[in-house]
């Protein structure tokens, strides 16, 4: 009896032994760092939004996952299946290929024995930048917060993965809005660009000109021919244009389309017949500086198509004028060499295919026998005609209007004449 006792606890004991031991060798082959890094990234390809809770930890702790705040993670591993088997690939220490926001960590024991294994999570903060202050920043389709005063959002802590950030404003009676799609997986510091579409610009034309953008009054150009439009929406159909009253008559321009591209840029609205600022200036520029080459005579002014600058040619009234005054100084013994330079005042709209303009001439005479220079400028008044059909630009009246100043000066003039302007 009592031998049979002894063999019923060797087999109790043994019994036990082997227990312990299929126990142990299974509790290790179910709690292995393969195994469990395998659930981890089954988890994530099958959206076990609650194992993943479990089995993620947030580095540092920044802030306390929810159960939907792992989607964008899992969104991006689903989007991107040869992206999950690389980290899978990281965490089991078999790759060289490293995402740093993602780490395999020690979090704890199973059957007392057993490290249990959890993926680490670095948290991203990204940068949005708009350029508008105060811009409503949806990500994911939440509305997270709004851009600053620098035109920046800073965003909270949160999970890795793919993202979809808008950004929205109200400006001048239109809803603007900028939507992009981020990849923000692989760092923690990203960074994203949403300008909405607004532009600033700078209107040139004849001063007190009134502006009108898409048919509206905005404003009116100064006394310079200048105005300034700040932070207006862009889109296919955004249309500036110029009206303005001379000579009892209304004049408006045609309409000017205003691009991202004509962002911190001038823009110049033309009208149809009439001669803009910058065509004056070089019109008015040309007739003068030909006289300081080989023009002389009506003959030399035919050679060098010089007369091709007025209407009807070398018949112009004030065509032969100036050719006059041209002559009237090459056959005074007293002046040796002459130069003229022209600074043009104005330019407004007169009658149909007419500009008038005003402008300054300076010129500057040498005299004979070492005697200082003359500085000398007069007003004058032009009507440029612009030729139907072809836009070239003429001259048809040419008008002196009287000396303004005269200087004389022992050093050389040239050098003068920007201060004499």
């Amino acid at each position: 009896m009592r031998i049979i006792k002894n063999k019923v606890l060797w087999l109790v004991f043994f019994g036990l032994i082997i227990i312990l031991s299929l126990t142990f060798w299974l509790g290790k082959a179910y709690t292995s760092k393969e195994t469990q890094v395998s659930r981890i990234i089954l988890a994530i390809k099958n959206n076990q939004e609650k194992v993943l809770k479990d089995r993620i930890v947030i580095k540092h702790q920044q802030f306390n996952p929810k159960t939907n705040s792992f989607k964008p993670l899992v969104h991006y591993y689903q989007e991107k299946p040869y992206e999950l088997k690389k980290l899978k690939n990281q965490l089991l220490g078999k790759s060289h290929d490293y995402n740093y926001n993602y780490d395999l960590v020690k979090k704890g024991h199973s059957l007392m024995f057993f490290p249990k294994y959890r993926l680490q999570v670095a948290p991203i903060t990204p940068t949005i930048r708009s350029n508008v202050s105060e811009a409503e920043v949806k990500i994911n389709g939440k509305n997270v917060g709004q851009t600053n005063r620098q035109q920046i959002y800073q965003s909270k802590p949160m999970m890795p993965g793919l993202y979809r950030v808008s950004v929205s404003a109200h400006l001048r009676k239109q809803l603007l809005t900028e939507t992009k799609d981020f990849d923000w997986n692989n760092r923690a510091y990203e960074e994203a660009d949403l300008p909405l579409k607004i532009s600033s610009f700078i209107i040139r034309g004849y001063p007190n000109a009134t502006v009108l953008i898409n048919g509206e009054k905005v404003g009116k150009l100064n006394n310079r021919g200048l105005f300034s439009v700040k932070g207006y929406p862009i889109n296919s159909k955004t249309l500036v244009q110029l009206k303005l009253q001379s000579s009892n008559k209304s004049f408006t321009s045609k309409p000017y389309t205003v691009q991202m591209r004509n962002n911190g840029k001038y823009i110049q609205p033309e009208f149809n017949g009439i001669a803009s600022f910058e065509d004056a200036d070089n019109l008015i520029g040309n007739i003068w500086s030909g006289l300081n080459g080989n023009i002389k005579t009506p003959k030399e002014a035919e050679e060098n198509n010089y007369d091709d600058y007025f209407v009807d040619g070398i018949k112009n009234k004030s065509f032969i004028n100036l050719m006059k005054v041209v002559d009237r100084y090459e056959k005074d013994k007293d002046i040796a060499n002459f130069f003229y330079d022209t600074k043009v005042i104005s330019v407004t709209p007169f009658k149909k295919n007419k500009t008038k303009v005003k402008y300054h001439t300076n010129v500057i005479i040498t005299p004979t026998h070492n005697r200082p220079n003359k500085l000398k400028k007069v007003a004058y008044e032009a009507v440029i005609k612009t030729v139907d059909n072809t836009s070239e630009n003429k001259i048809l009246e040419n008008k002196r209007l009287g000396t303004i100043s005269q200087h004389i000066y022992q050093t050389d003039a040239v050098s003068k004449l920007r201060k004499f302007k």
